[in-house]
Order: structure tokens, then sequence, then C-alpha cells
């Protein structure tokens, strides 16, 4: 796999987890209770944001990471 995809995948797990991670106040700890349609949505809408802004920043700056800052400067 390539830098470039690691990167990428690192870049959305880690907005879908932060967008579940971030309800933790509002929908409580009891799993049965959650509201799991609009935690998913909300995540799985922070995951398709970050995978956009990836594939769009492999055209700017460093082609090899999903970043738009390119470290060489």
């Amino acid at each position: 796999m390539s830098r470039y995809l690691r990167d990428l995948l690192e870049r959305v797990a880690g907005a879908f987890a932060f967008g579940m991670l971030a309800q933790l106040p509002q929908q409580g700890f009891d799993v049965r209770t959650w509201q799991w349609g609009d935690s998913l949505s909300l995540s799985a809408s922070l995951a398709l944001l970050a995978l956009l802004a990836g594939v769009a920043a492999r055209y700017k700056g460093d082609r090899s990471t999903a970043g738009f800052t390119d470290p060489r400067r």
C-alpha cells in the first residue's frame, strides 16, 4: 500500500472515529438507547469530507501525502 493511501485511510478513519466519540457526551454511554442512525450518518459525513479533502490534496502540495501542506517547505 502506498504512503498516500495509508495517510488517506488514517485521515478518513480518524474523522469517522472523531465523529462517533464527539457524540458521547450528548448520547450517553448506553448503547441500547444510542441513536445509531444519526451517529453513523454524522460520522460518515465527516469521513466523506476527509476523503474528498484527501483526494483534492493529492494534486496540491506533496503528492505522497493526503494533506494540503508540503512538508518540504
